[in-house]
């Protein structure tokens, strides 16, 4: 019995290989073709007169005569910006984000992501301008990831981060937020 169902099935599936096959689906030259996409491009789309809010009614593609921009994607306009990835007794790792994706990687054309710190007093609400000489160079992100050991003396104390990256052609772009943590 199963043989014979085995038989069966293999024949109706040459049957639809080969019936797939020989049809083309829209063709243009044909006057007899059946297609709905053909249907719908000779008497429907292209007719004057089905008006246009017959056509947007039924979901086909309305000719509006005018060419709009796309519309801006929603993560382009959040920035780039840091995290706190761990934090152990005076160790602070903190992560880069790059909104719309999980990858850490280091954007195209970006050769460097510098990261800079200024460490102040805890309570502190005042945060500098990152454009100041108060923050200080203290390494660059690897993997999107920036690991900072700090002494004993510094504990209880802010510490603020900020980034820049630096392109391929060695043009540094504007600093990048300010992560504010206190070192514990």
């Amino acid at each position: 019995m199963l043989f014979l169902i085995c038989q069966v099935y293999q024949k109706l599936w040459s049957h639809i290989l080969y019936y797939s096959s020989t049809y083309e689906s829209g063709d243009k030259n044909n006057p007899l073709d059946t297609s709905l996409r053909m249907f719908n491009a000779r008497y429907i789309t292209k007719s004057v007169k089905v008006s246009t809010t017959q056509k947007a009614a039924m979901r086909t593609n309305v000719p509006s005569g005018t060419h709009t921009a796309a519309p801006i994607p929603n993560e382009r306009l959040i920035p780039i910006h840091l995290i706190l990835k761990k934090q152990i007794h005076l160790t602070i790792e903190v992560e880069v984000v790059y909104p719309g994706t999980k990858s850490r990687a280091k954007r195209k054309g970006i050769k460097d992501v510098e990261i800079y710190m200024l460490v102040q007093a805890a309570n502190l609400t005042t945060i500098p301008d990152p454009n100041t000489t108060a923050y200080t160079h203290v390494g660059n992100m690897k993997r999107g990831l920036f690991t900072q050991a700090f002494p004993l003396a510094q504990e209880n104390m802010a510490v603020l981060f900020t980034l820049r990256e630096k392109n391929t052609k060695g043009a540094f772009g504007a600093y990048i937020g300010v992560f504010r943590v206190v070192i514990s």
